[in-house]
């Protein structure tokens, strides 16, 4: 047991590495980005190219040599007007109400007059970039971020891109919010980049993310870097969200896996519709109302979420009004995000984050700061975790209110987060596995010691079961012994006795003499009749029940059939009837095992009935003949009785073998009997372990006929 513990806590330090190397990768990765789309690469003289009053020179800035660079900086802004670049002046000329602003920035950012700028409207950018010598003539590319809400750009007077439809009033516009790459090939060294964007719908709008221009291969990169990060994430976070939601199918008692992996999933769809926009991108019918209602939806669910699974964990430390709280505060926001449209519920996500998100984030800290104080399971890595998925969601909330220049970090929050949930989870499973295999040794103490009580007395109840079933086995065969008794008794008693009564009564009222001979013999014969079919009841009673004793032998057959044989002939010759035997090639030494007295009385039986129904001048014949079992095929003696009679109906032969069966009225002779014979001899030859038989047709006579398996011979059969 110790090895095996040893083995699982081996395995799961492999895993907590392995998963502490894959959360490294990916939070560097995105860090990485991060500062990457913050600042941009430097030139040679160590410096950021930035945009002054409209121009960003980038002579001796090599994109292919030096990267990528963010068109950030100062860029020509037309506030209400959306100008083509045909009704642009050339630089040296100022436009009428054009100025400069830097980019990226919402329009609120931007003051006219001492005022700040509304976010809903519209405006057009221009900047002019001076290129290298190096990348004249070769295919660049411009990423094109999300733009807050719709766009039209032109570079070098030729429409290269638009998402949406631009428009001077909310009746006009189209909004969609899909990042996108436009590939061109400059014609000089002289770029002019034109964008007209307009916002009507939602809480921000302008130029709020930067653009990054650089050479096809370097812009591709990028965009196919940021894809597989997001997919990388939105991956862990379905199959995580999906196993904790497996994981409370199979034990629905503890709810803190269905929340959690709810949460997975919510971030996951959240994801989606944020960064590289991968579900608009997938859904090109999915309209912008539709991916920025998911956007908001799900983080108002996930922060709900957050708080049921902190309760589920730690509920003394936890406030079941704070749940509640939660729990109205999502339902109203929600309701909001379902009915009103974007460009009234998003100016509800500041109070929002200032309200639920970020106290919430706090309040989790601090119910695992008390669990942590009180020592409770896996209280430490939770608050690492939080704190860390904490930190990543203050950080968005500063991000989507332009307070700093790179955000979406939720995700990787999230993941860090999960990794302190697995870390719980494996040492929640080796505890329970610990406690587990005390248990186990416990309960296989116990059992041996319960097996050796329990089987000592199953041996004791089995003895008793025993007897109680031989002497219910016998009480059965002796009450139906008895049933069969009294039913043969008053079915087949009933014509003698009515006949015995009658001559009586004939005699006592005068009707016959009391000395009359004649009747006083039927009255006799009568008596023997009741006498010959009780003693025939008893004997077939005893040999069903299983009551009559057997004296088992081994019997040479041949001798002994000859013997009967023979003390027949002087009978059958008074009878008026032939009489033949019939030995076929049996061995001499041919033994059975046998009682002599009852085998003696089957033939008796045969020989009886054919004596009955074979009329004067015909012949009886029995005979000794090799045979072999019905089934196994087992070596056997065929003894048989065959005579010249009436015959046996078809119909009838099914019966000949049941009690009180005395043949067809049609059978010819008859003689008044009990119908036992052939009952009793079948009951005696199945005792024997053999199978008795009859074959006949109707006219022809009839052959009666035992099979008994055959033994080796030995010494002292008789």
């Amino acid at each position: 047991m110790g090895c095996a513990a040893g083995d699982m806590t081996r395995r799961w330090m492999r895993f907590c590495l392995l998963a502490v190397l894959l959360t490294t990768a990916v939070v560097s990765s995105a860090v990485e980005t991060a500062m990457a789309n913050a600042g941009g690469e430097r030139n040679a003289d160590g410096q950021i190219p930035e945009a002054t009053e409209g121009i960003l020179d980038l002579t001796g800035h090599s994109l292919a040599g030096d990267g990528t660079v963010l068109l950030n900086g100062e860029w020509e802004f037309y506030w209400t007007r959306l100008l083509e670049p045909d009704d642009l002046p050339v630089y040296e000329s100022r436009a009428v109400g054009m100025k400069f602003e830097r980019v990226p920035s919402i329009w609120s950012a931007y003051r006219e007059d001492g005022k700040a700028l509304k976010n809903r409207g519209y405006a057009t950018y221009r900047l002019t970039v001076k290129l290298d010598k190096a990348d004249a003539g070769r295919t660049l590319a411009l990423y094109m971020p999300s733009v807050a809400t719709a766009y039209k750009l032109w570079i070098n007077e030729d429409l290269a891109a638009a998402s949406g439809k631009v428009g001077r009033s909310k009746e006009e516009m189209t909004a969609r919010n899909v990042p996108d790459v436009i590939r061109f090939v400059p014609k000089g060294r002289e770029l002019q980049f034109v964008i007209q964007v307009s916002n009507f719908v939602q809480r921000k709008g302008g130029l709020w993310e930067a653009l990054r221009l650089g050479n096809e291969e370097q812009i591709s990169y990028l965009r196919t870097k940021s894809i597989l990060e997001e997919a990388c994430i939105l991956g862990c976070l379905v199959i995580m969200g999906l196993y904790h939601i497996g994981l409370y199918r199979f034990r629905k008692k503890d709810p803190s896996p269905l929340y959690f992996g709810a949460i997975c999933l919510a971030v996951g769809l959240r994801m989606t519709v944020l960064g590289q926009t991968l579900l608009p991108y997938l859904l090109p019918d999915m309209t912008w109302q539709t991916a920025v209602r998911i956007e908001y939806m799900t983080a108002i669910i996930a922060f709900h979420l957050l708080i049921r699974y902190i309760h589920s964990q730690y509920p003394r430390e936890c406030s079941p009004a704070v749940r509640w709280i939660s729990l109205i505060a999502c339902a109203g926001f929600g309701l909001l995000v379902t009915v009103a449209p974007p460009s009234i519920f998003t100016q509800f996500m500041l109070p929002y984050q200032l309200t639920v998100a970020l106290p919430t984030v706090l309040y989790v800290l601090v119910v695992y700061v008390l669990a942590a104080i009180r020592r409770r399971d896996g209280s430490l890595l939770n608050g690492i975790g939080s704190g860390f998925f904490g930190l990543t969601v203050g950080g968005d909330v500063l991000y989507y209110n332009h307070l700093i220049p790179s955000g979406n970090f939720i995700p990787y929050g999230l993941l860090g987060f999960m990794f302190t949930q697995s870390l719980n989870l494996a040492g929640r499973l080796s505890r329970e596995f610990g406690r587990s295999e005390q248990l186990a040794h416990e309960l296989v103490q116990v059992n041996e010691e319960l097996e050796d009580k329990v089987r000592d007395r199953t041996a004791e109840l089995r003895a008793s079961h025993d007897r109680l079933e031989r002497i219910n086995m016998e009480l059965t065969g002796l009450e139906q012994s008895r049933k069969q008794l009294l039913t043969a008794i008053s079915h087949e008693l009933g014509t003698p006795l009515t006949s015995i009564q009658g001559y009586v009564k004939l005699m006592i009222d005068g009707v016959l003499p009391a000395d009359d001979r004649e009747s006083l013999q039927l009255i006799y014969n009568k008596t023997k009749i009741l006498d010959r079919i009780i003693q025939d009841l008893f004997e077939l009673s005893k040999l069903e029940a299983g009551q009559l004793q057997f004296r088992f032998g081994d019997i040479r057959i041949v001798p002994f059939f000859r013997g009967l044989a023979e003390g027949y002939t002087v009978q059958f010759k008074k009878s008026g009837l032939r009489y033949e035997l019939e030995l076929g090639e049996v061995d001499v030494e041919a033994v059975i095992a046998a009682d002599p007295v009852r085998l003696e009385q089957v033939i008796a039986i045969f020989v009886t009935n054919a004596e009955k129904f074979t009329l004067p001048g015909g012949t009886i014949r029995t005979s000794l003949k090799p045979g072999a079992m019905p089934v196994t095929q087992a070596p056997a003696i065929r003894l048989s009785v065959a005579d010249t009679g009436p015959g046996i109906a078809v119909n009838d032969l099914p019966f000949v073998f049941d009690r009180f069966y005395r043949g067809s009225p049609s059978a010819g002779k008859r003689e008044d009997g009990a119908g036992l014979g052939l009952a009793i001899a079948k009951q005696i030859v199945e005792q024997h372990g053999g199978v008795i038989g009859v074959e006949s047709r109707h006219g022809e006579g009839s052959t009666f006929y035992m099979l008994l398996p055959l033994r080796h011979a030995e010494e002292g059969a008789v």
